[in-house]
């Protein structure tokens, strides 16, 4: 029972991105932007969420609806390799690549100088 019941199934990643996607959504209904030409944004939600239905709301819906599911009910699965496309798209848009980059950065230099203080000889430079 190894992969039984693992709370970090397939399934249960699946769900966590749907809730992500769905709370990027909700937030851009609620996002303040400043049109082109303007230095004012719009607070009107109205105008906001007009201004996001225009632009980035089809792109947002597609990734949002479970298809995976439904191409494979289908036997389209050749279709799926579209919808990873988008989600991964999406998911570099709603996430901070730059920010995991730099957390990635502080883990290994911290394992560097943990390895370090057990062995002096590994800062040596041997070029």
């Amino acid at each position: 029972m190894a992969f039984g019941n693992d709370l970090l199934s397939i399934p249960t990643i699946q769900i966590f991105w749907e809730m992500v996607f769905l709370i990027t959504m909700i937030i851009s209904f609620l996002t303040e932007y400043v049109p082109d030409g303007e230095t004012q944004p719009v607070r009107d939600l109205a105008k906001i969420a007009k201004n996001y239905m225009s632009r980035d709301f089809t792109f947002d819906i597609i990734t949002l609806l479970p298809l995976p599911w439904i191409f494979m009910t289908f036997h389209m699965s050749h279709f799926l390799y579209i919808i990873k496309v988008f989600r991964t798209v999406k998911g570099i848009k709603v996430f901070d690549v730059t920010a995991a980059l730099s957390w990635i950065k502080e883990i290994v230099h911290q394992r560097n100088e943990e390895k370090i203080k057990k062995d002096p000889r590994i800062a040596e430079d041997t070029s």
